[in-house]
């Protein structure tokens, strides 16, 4: 089923601009876990045909990782700005905490503890029999979708693109890169785009996650019409407590769960801005779906 969402009622989400304030360096350097990839596509806008692709080196050989594709939020949706590429490396820790989960035991990074004692003790006996085994991280410049005339018209274009020429392209170019397993997620803005991807491409994933989602109650009905429609799929929603999504980040996961998809909610500590994305929320994200495309 597709929604077609007013002007009015996009306009009407609540933005915070807190994951665009937060000073995290850019244009860092993967961990050796990792390498960088920087793509550009030729064509006509909406939006800007840019990637970056974080691609393991510590597999085997010939063995292939799943891959997952990251929407990022709006702070970094601005056009022809690098910002966006490169969010997930610079910004919100993805190549970090992958390094981090690579190498246990993994502990919080910042004095407030997003990532508490208690949950990282968890997460070590998880990884010490069950070790992160490695994807493919694929990360689209995302644009704000918001600010385009033809919103569902972008989305349309943007799903295309994504499952499409660009994945097309990780498959041809990456040999690292399972084709046949593929998960999306997104944070904030960027959870939003996810699941308005998902609702137009929903047999391209196997499985689906949002991060701190840009979203209204309104909306719930149709997401999970949308994800009801491919059962047995993993579906993870995590938020923080200090996120202004999350109660309808929680109402997401309830309304998931009565329709009888196998949704998984988390709700660490923390705000909703970059420093909580790299000491917790891209741990967790990433941990998952590790997992999720091993099923």
């Amino acid at each position: 089923m597709k929604v077609q969402l007013s002007r009015r009622a996009l306009l009407s989400l609540p933005l915070v601009p807190g994951l665009a304030r937060a000073g995290a360096p850019r244009h860092q350097e993967p961990p050796p876990d990792l390498r960088l990839l920087d793509w550009r596509f030729p064509g006509d806008k909406p939006f800007v045909r840019r990637a970056t692709i974080l691609a393991p080196t510590h597999l085997p050989e010939g063995q292939k990782a799943p891959c997952l594709i990251l929407f990022h939020g709006l702070g970094e949706a601005k056009e022809g700005h690098e910002s966006g590429a490169y969010a997930w490396l610079d910004r919100y820790g993805a190549a970090s905490c992958y390094a981090r989960l690579r190498r246990p035991p993994v502990a919080s990074v910042l004095k407030r503890k997003d990532l508490t004692d208690a949950r990282a003790e968890e997460l070590n006996k998880l990884l010490a029999s069950d070790p992160f085994r490695g994807l493919v991280l694929v990360c689209p410049f995302t644009p704000n979708v918001w600010s385009f005339r033809d919103t569902p018209g972008t989305l349309d274009a943007l799903a295309g693109f994504v499952t499409g020429e660009l994945m097309e392209r990780v498959v041809r170019e990456v040999p690292e890169a399972d084709g046949t397993r593929v998960g999306v997620d997104g944070c904030s803005l960027g959870g939003f785009v996810s699941l308005e991807v998902f609702r137009r491409k929903p047999q391209s994933f196997a499985s689906f996650g949002v991060v701190q989602p840009a979203i209204s109650h309104r909306q719930i009905a149709g997401y999970v019409a949308s994800l009801k429609g491919r059962p047995g799929l993993p579906v993870h929603v995590e938020s923080s407590q200090g996120d202004p999504y999350l109660q309808v980040s929680r109402d997401l996961h309830k309304e998931l769960l009565q329709g009888g998809v196998s949704s998984e909610f988390i709700a660490p500590p923390g705000p909703h801005d970059q420093p909580f994305l790299r000491d917790v929320g891209s741990l967790e994200m990433l941990l998952w779906h590790d997992r999720a495309l091993r099923r």
